[in-house]
C-alpha cells in the first residue's frame, strides 16, 4: 500500500509490485500523483471512508469481476 498526502508519497510502489497487482484501488479524496504508472491495470476509485467501512463488500465485488 502506498500513501500520498501533504507530505508527499510514502512507501511508493515499485514497478515490480505494480506489475504483480491484479487491480489498483485508488482513493479519490485527493489527486493521485504519477497515476500513469498504473496504465493497463484495472483501476477502482473509491472514497477512503468507503474503502475502510465497506472493504469486505468491495473486495467481494472485485473478486467476482476478476474471476
Amino acid at each position: 500500500m502506498e500513501t500520498q498526502g501533504q507530505i508527499g508519497i510514502e512507501d511508493a510502489l515499485s514497478p515490480t509490485q505494480i506489475q504483480a497487482a491484479d487491480v489498483v484501488i485508488l482513493t479519490n479524496d485527493i489527486g493521485i500523483k504519477n497515476e500513469e504508472r498504473f496504465k493497463g491495470k484495472p483501476v477502482l476509485r473509491v472514497h477512503a471512508g468507503d474503502l475502510i467501512n465497506k472493504s469486505p463488500i468491495i473486495i467481494e465485488k472485485l473478486a467476482q469481476k476478476l474471476a
